[in-house]
C-alpha cells in the first residue's frame, strides 16, 4: 500500500482534499453530492438544501466543503461565494444579512453557499430565522449543514425543509486498513476499535503511536 506523504493528524486537519480519500459510507455520499453539486454548477436547475447527521470523526464538516466548492466551480474568485461557520456563530443579524443579499446574483461564479457546521448550537431564534433563506432563497443559494447530535436538537421546522442525509460510522475492518497507511497492522486495529467508526480520532491516535514508538526506538538507539 502506497505510503501517505503528510502524518495522519495533519490528516486528521486537512481531510480529503478527494473523494477517493474518503473511507466509508462518507465515500459514497461525497461522490453523489459532488456529482449533483457539478451539475448544478453547469446549469441544472435547483438547489441543495442538506444536513448531514451522525457520530463525530466520519467527515461529514470535510464532505460539506468538498461538496460547496465543487457548487462554485474551479473560478478562484468564486471561492469567496462560499462561507463557512459554527453554529455557535450563526446569530439573528447574520442570517437576516445573508436574507438581504440572498437574491443578488454574485459577481463571480454562479452560486452562493453557507456552510454551517454543528447547526444544532445555533440558537432557536437563529434556527427560526433561518427558515427564511430556506424558504425564499434563489435557485444560485445553496445550504449544506452537518450536526454530530441527534436531529431532535435542531428545530424540527427547519430539518422538515433540508436533505437529511445520515452518515454512518465507518466500519472497524475500513478504518483499520485506512490506518495500516501508518502504522501496522495489529496497533491499526485495536485503535480502529477504540475509537467506534471515529476516524478523526483514529488518525491522532495513530499519530501518538507513531510519537512513542519514534521515542522508544530513540531512546533505545542512545
Amino acid at each position: 500500500m502506497k505510503k501517505p506523504i503528510i502524518s495522519p493528524d495533519l490528516f486528521a486537519l486537512e481531510g480529503p482534499q478527494t473523494v477517493d480519500e474518503f473511507i466509508g459510507e462518507t465515500q459514497d455520499h461525497a461522490r453523489i453530492f459532488t456529482r449533483k453539486a457539478k451539475e448544478l454548477n453547469n446549469g441544472t436547475k435547483g438547489r441543495l438544501v442538506v444536513l448531514f447527521h451522525g457520530v463525530p470523526g466520519t467527515g461529514k464538516s470535510k464532505l460539506a466543503l468538498m461538496i460547496a466548492r465543487e457548487l462554485v466551480g474551479p473560478v478562484p474568485a468564486a471561492r469567496h461565494n462560499i462561507e463557512k461557520l459554527n453554529g455557535q456563530s450563526m446569530s439573528v443579524d447574520r442570517i437576516r444579512q445573508w436574507e438581504e443579499s440572498m437574491h443578488y446574483y454574485p459577481l463571480y461564479g454562479k452560486r452562493i453557499v453557507k456552510v454551517v457546521d454543528e447547526l444544532d448550537k445555533a440558537g432557536e431564534a437563529a434556527q427560526a430565522e433561518l427558515l427564511t433563506c430556506l424558504d425564499q432563497g434563489p435557485m444560485w443559494w445553496d445550504f449544506i449543514a452537518t450536526t454530530n447530535v441527534p436531529l431532535g436538537a435542531i428545530l424540527k421546522r427547519v430539518t422538515s425543509r433540508m436533505q437529511q442525509v445520515k452518515v454512518e460510522p465507518v466500519p472497524t475492518e475500513a478504518v483499520k486498513q485506512f490506518l495500516m497507511r501508518w502504522i501496522p497492522a495489529e496497533p491499526a486495529e485495536e485503535l480502529a476499535r477504540a475509537n467506534l467508526g471515529d476516524v478523526r480520532g483514529a488518525l491522532n491516535d495513530a499519530a501518538t503511536f507513531l510519537d512513542q514508538t519514534k521515542y522508544i526506538t530513540t531512546d533505545k538507539n542512545n
